[in-house]
């Protein structure tokens, strides 16, 4: 394998994790916690972190929220962290999508949603939200909450 300005040893070493990662759909690997949070360390680049995310959240305007996301490395790391307690939570019938919006109020001002897409009772998924915010969300919303929101959108 040539690959110029790489090791040999490092291009390959980096293409198996690629391949590792790049899981075939949702629906034949279910998230794995500690893959998902892995893949947020220094050493990936924002791309690789990309294929995983879009291996587990449905797009609205992919390209737009992609430019997004790879301008901020920290909220790129929060959605990819995020998804594996979403899942935990709310279960493999449920799913999230990304959407980027602006506040109505202040136009320029644009943040990522991501919505948590159930057929749950309202009041089970109201219960479950409130868990995914005590058991993940809050934690974070400092650093995050200009940038990065959560909402339920019932199906």
């Amino acid at each position: 394998m040539a690959v110029t300005g790489i090791a040999e040893q490092d291009a390959e070493w980096s293409v198996r994790r690629l391949e590792w990662i790049a899981v075939p759909s949702r629906q034949a690997h279910p998230p794995q916690p500690d893959l998902l949070r892995w893949v947020t360390g220094p050493d990936y680049a924002p791309d690789v972190k990309w294929a995983v995310i879009t291996r587990y959240y449905r797009l609205r305007d992919e390209p737009t929220v992609a430019a997004f996301l790879f301008d901020r490395p920290r909220l790129l790391n929060a959605v990819l962290d995020a998804y594996a307690t979403l899942s935990a939570i709310f279960g493999p019938e449920a799913s999230a999508e990304l959407r980027l919006r602006a506040d109505p109020e202040i136009p320029t001002r644009r943040y990522v949603a991501v919505l948590i897409v159930t057929g749950l009772p309202v009041e089970d998924a109201l219960s479950r939200a409130e868990r995914f915010d005590a058991e993940w969300w809050l934690d974070r919303i400092g650093d995050l909450g200009q940038e990065l929101v959560f909402t339920l959108e019932f199906i």
